[in-house]
């Protein structure tokens, strides 16, 4: 290869910048814009296909009912946690609250 046979504009790196070098040696760095033209652009990802946008709206509706369900209103029935929940003093099936009233107070 002869110095006729170079290329008309070089590109390449320069301290890891992409630089561009003329026919008269001159070393340009390229901007946003030049940069572009040179890296190709990534590719887009497809977009799903209706049946799998029905799926996952049918997947993310069964565990929001599935959250609600099992974790939201168990919560708020219990009083957010703080239920007092003991077993009532004496036989379950007779109890008589107005009996064991002092025994319930304390």
């Amino acid at each position: 290869m002869g110095q006729g046979d170079s290329d008309k504009d070089s590109v390449g790196f320069i301290n890891g910048r992409p630089a561009k070098v003329d026919d008269d040696g001159k070393v340009t760095y390229m901007d946003a814009k030049e940069k572009n033209a040179f890296t190709p652009s990534p590719k887009k990802p497809r977009p799903a296909s209706r049946f799998v946008q029905r799926v996952r709206f049918v997947i993310g509706i069964l565990v929001l009912v599935a959250v609600i369900k099992f974790l939201i209103i168990p919560f708020f029935e219990t009083g957010g946690g703080m239920a007092d929940t003991r077993e009532p003093p004496g036989d379950a099936t007779h109890f008589d609250p107005i009996a064991n009233f002092a025994a319930i107070k304390a």
